[in-house]
C-alpha cells in the first residue's frame, strides 16, 4: 500500500518494494495522464530513492486493498480491508491514524478499491464492492455494488463513528467480471470499474 504524488508530468520508473507479510497480493500503480495536458516529456524524472514517512500501525487495517486522498481534507488517506466496514483516514506525513469509522448497513461482499468524488453532499468516498472472493459470501456473487458515502470531516473533529452509505447496485450484461479498481469522475462523479484479465 502506497501513495506517491507524481508531481511534473513525464516518464517516471517502476516503483518497486518488498512486505514484510507473508500474504501479500501482487499490486499494480497505473499513472493516468489528463487527455488535455501537455505531452509527458521524458526528461521528467524521479530519483530511484525513496523516503519512509512512517508505518501504518491501525489494527483495524487489516487486509488493505484500496486506497485514496481526501478531497476535502489535504494530507488525508483513506483506507479500507477487503470484507470488513472499517474506513481508516491515515497521514500522508507519518502514516499516523487520524480516524477510523464504520460504514452502517452494509455487508460486503468483495470492497476492492475506493475512489474520492464530487457527490450531492459535497464530496464522497465512493467504494467498489466489484471482486467476486469474499469470506462473507462462499458463492461468488453476480451481482455488484458502489457505495457512496459523505467524507467525514475530520479537520472539524469527526474521526470516529458510523458512515452512512448509498448503494448504486449493478450487473454486468454479460458473464460476472471480477473487478480490481474504481474510478470516479472528478468533475461529474461518473463511476467505473476496471475487470481483472485473465492470465494469458
Amino acid at each position: 500500500m502506497a501513495h506517491k504524488g507524481l508531481g511534473a508530468a513525464g516518464a517516471h520508473p517502476a516503483f518497486n518494494d518488498s512486505s514484510p507479510y507473508p500474504n501479500t497480493n501482487v499490486a499494480q500503480v497505473v499513472a493516468l495522464r489528463a487527455a488535455w495536458a501537455p505531452t509527458c516529456s521524458v526528461g521528467d524524472t524521479f530519483a530511484s530513492t525513496y523516503t519512509t514517512v512512517g508505518t501504518v500501525a491501525s489494527p483495524d487495517v487489516i487486509e488493505p486493498s484500496g486506497i485514496a486522498a481526501s478531497r476535502i481534507m489535504p494530507g488525508v488517506l483513506y483506507v479500507h480491508n477487503e470484507d470488513t466496514t472499517t474506513v481508516v483516514a491515515i497521514s500522508t506525513t507519518n502514516a499516523g491514524t487520524l480516524g477510523t469509522f464504520n460504514v452502517a448497513n452494509v455487508t460486503p461482499a468483495d470492497w476492492e478499491d475506493v475512489a474520492t468524488g464530487p457527490c450531492p453532499a459535497g464530496s464522497c468516498i465512493f467504494m467498489g464492492d466489484i471482486g467476486r472472493s469474499s469470506a462473507n459470501f462462499p458463492v461468488p456473487p453476480n451481482e455488484f455494488a458502489v457505495y457512496r458515502i459523505p467524507e467525514p470531516d475530520i479537520g472539524a473533529g469527526q474521526t470516529s463513528g458510523a458512515l452512512t452509505a448509498e448503494k448504486f447496485a449493478f450487473v454486468y450484461p454479460d458473464p460476472a467480471k471480477d473487478a480490481e479498481s474504481i474510478m470516479v469522475h472528478p468533475t461529474t462523479g461518473t463511476s467505473t470499474s476496471s475487470p481483472r484479465r485473465p492470465a494469458a
